[in-house]
């Protein structure tokens, strides 16, 4: 017979034998149960179960209780004097394996752990390891900044489109950084949920909310000693900015859900496709968090600005994406180059080497070779007099995207993938221009 609730259930401790167990530290026998008696909350569903007596034992290992071991006997006999003493040695025994089996677990979660940082670590290795092409003027004076600046501890903002490099360029200013040989952290904010960025970036404890079944560092902590890259910094919600300016101030963060105060020594740089001026403007970013991190503000032109890195840069993207592919890079050609310069990329070289992959799957082994680039067909589809607003372009762009991948937006093969873009970035530009595939009429969900 076993009158207590099923597992996962939780007690008050404070109204029951195993709180006051725990409290002295020490067994609590009730030799009578009493079903009327208001004692402690079990007495009254023991004795109606049949029960006579109950002891509560403290499983305490190394002055640590960890939990209660509760007998109850059957009436008529007394617990003292029928079982007490060998179930005070069971306890023992069950606080010692309990013990040992809860060290297990937490090894095996260590494990877990740091087997997932150690392929970030890796992945991060492998994305870093392509080096930046800065052959025009305006990546040559990019790339000159982001090397005065590594050499100092300074917070760094990179600016620019999306697609174009922000990231990268971050990896960049870290490995010619003194904090090099420390990690590198990059945390996206714009694909985060709003409710779980302060435990991603801070941390959290035990129990600081539902599901919050151990501590978790956070992305601060990871990064000490090295650089924390902030990429979409405009994405963060108000009451992100005040913890995150706190933290860039004190260099202290405090987990969620815990008291303690944590010394941080991380680096920060930002990165943001947002005008920030204007979100400070309108009250949706922090003026205090803006000029903490602007301290050193490098702007990134988009690829349309880079004419003279375009030929070199598709011929290092082709080796790299060959290199991936594990095959030989195929020859580019001169009319190949002019086909994709034509082309504006909107969403820049993230588009681009998107574009260049698939080329190199589905073409020639032995040349590159450019059909028609991406949106070129669209751009055909209308009458060369026709002209449309930004927004009705756009729309048509996003929506023969929809269509070429039937809906689909995650994936390799999905339609922001095709458009060069990150799928929360995409999303967010649907709702944006109200763009749906063809046929469908659903209202959009709203920002």
């Amino acid at each position: 017979r076993l009158p207590y609730p099923g597992r996962g259930h939780r007690f008050d401790l404070r109204r029951s034998i195993s709180g006051a167990a725990l409290e002295r530290k020490a067994a609590v026998v009730v030799e009578h149960l009493d079903p009327g008696a208001q004692r402690f909350d079990e007495e009254r569903r023991l004795s109606l179960a049949g029960y006579g007596s109950l002891a509560c034992f403290p499983l305490i290992l190394d002055r640590n209780a960890i939990g209660t071991l509760e007998i109850a006997h059957i009436p008529g006999e007394g617990m003292i004097d029928h079982c007490y003493h060998h179930a005070e040695r069971v306890a023992r025994l069950v606080a010692i394996a309990l013990h040992n089996s809860l060290m297990v677990e937490e090894v095996h979660r260590l494990n877990r752990l740091l087997a997932r940082e150690n392929a970030d670590l890796k992945q991060q290795v492998v994305r870093g390891a392509g080096g930046y092409v800065a052959e025009g003027p305006a990546m040559r004076q990019v790339m000159e900044e982001a090397r005065r600046v590594a050499a100092t501890d300074a917070a760094v903002l990179i600016r620019g489109e999306t697609g174009t490099g922000k990231e990268g360029l971050a990896r960049a200013i870290h490995e010619a950084s003194p904090r090099a040989t420390g990690p590198l952290v990059v945390v996206n904010l714009g694909a985060i949920p709003e409710g779980l960025i302060e435990s991603e970036l801070f941390g959290h404890e035990k129990g600081a909310f539902t599901g919050a079944t151990s501590r978790k560092r956070g992305q601060f902590e990871r990064a000490h000693g090295g650089t924390l890259v902030l990429d979409e910094i405009g994405d963060a919600p108000l009451a992100v900015q005040v913890r995150l300016l706190r933290a860039l101030q004190d260099h202290r963060i405090r987990r969620v859900g815990g008291d303690e105060e944590i010394g941080v020594d991380v680096r920060v740089i930002a990165a943001t496709h947002r005008p920030l001026e204007e979100m400070v403007a309108n009250g949706r970013f922090r003026e205090d968090l803006y000029y903490r991190i602007n301290a050193f503000p490098i702007q990134l032109p988009p690829l349309r600005a880079r004419g003279d890195d375009f030929a070199p840069l598709v011929r290092h993207l082709v080796a790299r994406i060959a290199g991936r592919l594990n095959r030989r890079p195929p020859a580019v050609g001169t009319a190949a180059i002019e086909r994709l310069r034509a082309y504006p990329w909107p969403g820049n070289v993230r588009e681009l080497e998107n574009f260049l992959e698939r080329a190199l799957i589905i073409g020639p082994a032995d040349e590159l070779v450019v059909e028609q680039p991406l949106g070129s067909a669209l751009a055909a589809g209308g009458e060369a007099e026709t002209v449309v607003t930004f927004d009705q372009g756009v729309r048509a762009l996003l929506e023969c995207a929809l269509t070429q991948t039937h809906g689909k937006i995650y994936g390799p093969d999905g339609a922001a993938a095709r458009l060069g873009l990150k799928p929360t970035t995409l999303q967010g530009k649907l709702r944006r221009f109200a763009a749906r595939t063809p046929g469908d009429r659903r209202p959009l969900p709203r920002a």
